[in-house]
């Protein structure tokens, strides 16, 4: 995992600089959303450590995932303050209007993916057990007694055959 990480680092920085540059256009916003990546990842990095005490498979992912969602996410508040900041002057205003127009959506966006990771997961049965029970055992025994065989008979026969009346 190590062999090579700094140049797929490098080459990932770039790449992802360069779809930045296509997608903005501008040098400060890119460095805006560079800037924040930046940030959350130390932040979100800082808490793995602090709670789990090692960086493992698990948090390359997250890490890989969390740069995909921030870029998208900073992308969509760019594209709404760089339309708003073309109607106006005011670069605060633009500043909250671009958050109000996309702040929903991306709360919304937020929420559904948290969901998606707090999503429970069912867990595969296990194909072996302790102590192996032989292929009879996991099968249900029909009851012999002559109550409930008379009368799963006589219900189960008479309900599938038994006309009904047809009222006019």
């Amino acid at each position: 995992l190590a062999d090579g990480a700094l140049l797929n680092a490098e080459l990932t920085m770039l790449v992802g600089t360069a779809l930045l540059g296509v997608a903005l256009r501008s040098w400060r916003l890119i460095a805006a959303v560079l800037a924040s990546l930046a940030g959350g990842l130390v932040v979100t990095g800082a808490f793995g450590l602090f709670a789990f005490g090692a960086f493992n498979l698990i948090s390359i992912a997250f890490a890989i995932l969390f740069v995909g969602l921030g870029v998208d996410f900073g992308i969509q508040f760019c594209m709404a303050y760089r339309a708003r900041r073309h109607a106006s002057d005011d670069l605060h205003r633009a500043l909250r209007d671009g958050g109000f127009d996309v702040g929903g959506a991306l709360a919304l966006a937020v929420a559904s993916t948290a969901a998606g990771f707090r999503a429970p997961r069912r867990s595969a049965p296990s194909t072996t057990s302790a102590s192996p029970r032989p292929s009879s055992s996991r099968r249900p025994v029909p009851s012999t007694t002559a109550a409930t065989s008379s009368r799963s008979s006589c219900c189960s026969t008479a309900a599938r055959t038994a006309k009904r009346p047809v009222r006019t």
